[in-house]
């Protein structure tokens, strides 16, 4: 990415730990313009190292994704009282 334009406050990311330089409580993250038709993407920074993550270009762990599955019917089952 390059001239990106901030177009939120930067937020610090409380226990997390960069992948690359490996110290804690260095994140931060804000939103920035990608491009003219005013598309936007979230980033995430380390302030000690500089190395920056762009969400959109993440890869989600498969078992992360969400599943694409039908609703079903919950049946509540009571114990039955003791005599």
């Amino acid at each position: 990415m390059s001239e990106e334009k901030i177009i939120s406050k930067k937020r610090f990311i409380a226990g997390a730990v960069c992948v690359q330089c490996k110290k804690a409580d260095k994140i931060v993250t804000y939103t920035v313009e990608t491009n003219a038709c005013g598309d936007t993407d979230e980033v995430m920074a380390c302030v000690s190292c500089g190395h920056k993550q762009v969400k959109s270009q993440l890869v989600m762990p498969e078992s992360r994704q969400v599943l694409n599955s039908e609703a079903s019917p919950v049946k509540f089952v009571t114990p039955d009282k003791q005599k």
